[in-house]
């Protein structure tokens, strides 16, 4: 769960309720959607907030990242060689089934989260497939841009001036920032923990393990040719893309497990 507990007990220490509490940690999967999806379940009145919050800070981990992986890795960390694995090195037949396993995995183990991760692996499967470019190309462009438009405005109409403009919308948004550091932090210290098994993995790269694919991926990259801008063996990109991929994926376990608990206490009455 990632730091997603810390974040929630200092929403709590805030006032906020247990629902509310909720919300605001699934902010730290730094995930638009999760955060959207979770907070129109639980707590409707902060969407807005939790919206503007979630985006705001995926835009930023381009600055953030950076300035958390020099304060939390050794010298040594950020010149760690590593190998980068081609595109080409990957089958056809694993990019092809790769999306339809992690679709099967959810749907058997954590069903409420089908939804956000079956359209993303939908998109996926219809790119790997190859049999319809011309879908693909709209997804990546008109259609991608449509739906953007039309989940700003949906958003922008809850906001309403009086209940934006308030101590609560501050909070949220601070704890959110909050939420997210830790959550490139704890993806840090699980990298340096990781290479006791494979000397090969890099903090830096592990700081991408968060879900905002690719700019994850991107703010690391970015840190590892900060330090090495010569030697492309330390850059971290496709070690960083991978941990990227997969924060996606675990971003909405994790969620799906903490709603699925605070569904569970609020039933029985708990944190009301």
């Amino acid at each position: 769960m990632r730091s997603f507990f810390l974040v929630l007990l200092l929403s709590l220490a805030f006032g906020f309720n247990l629902t509310e509490a909720a919300t605001i940690a699934i902010i730290g999967a730094c995930d638009g959607p999760t955060a959207i999806f979770f907070s129109s379940k639980l707590a409707p009145h902060l969407l807005g907030a939790v919206s503007i919050a979630a985006y705001s800070y995926m835009s930023l981990i381009g600055i953030i990242q950076p300035i958390i992986i020099h304060l939390c890795t050794t010298e040594e960390e950020r010149h760690i060689e590593t190998e980068n694995l081609k595109e080409e090195e990957i089958s056809q037949t694993t990019k092809f089934f790769f999306p339809v396993v992690i679709t099967i995995i959810i749907c058997l183990f954590a069903s409420m989260g089908t939804a956000l991760v079956g359209s993303l692996m939908a998109g996926n499967f219809i790119k790997e497939s190859g049999v319809v470019p011309g879908i693909t190309k709209a997804l990546q462009g008109s259609f991608l841009y449509l739906i953007t438009f039309c989940l700003g405005v949906a958003i922008g109409g809850t906001m309403q001036a009086g209940t934006f403009f308030s101590a609560v919308t501050l909070i949220t948004l601070g704890l959110g920032f909050v939420a997210i550091c830790c959550d490139t932090v704890v993806g840090i210290y699980g990298g340096k923990v990781m290479r006791f098994f494979d000397k090969g993995i890099s903090p830096v790269a592990a700081a991408a393990g968060l879900s905002a694919f690719p700019l994850g991926a991107q703010g690391s990259q970015k840190a590892s040719a900060l330090y090495n801008p010569t030697d492309t063996t330390k850059w971290v990109g496709s070690q960083a893309f991978t941990i990227n991929t997969g924060g996606q994926i675990q971003s909405v376990l994790a969620a799906v497990i903490l709603f699925s608990m605070v569904v569970g206490l609020v039933a029985k009455g708990i944190g009301m």
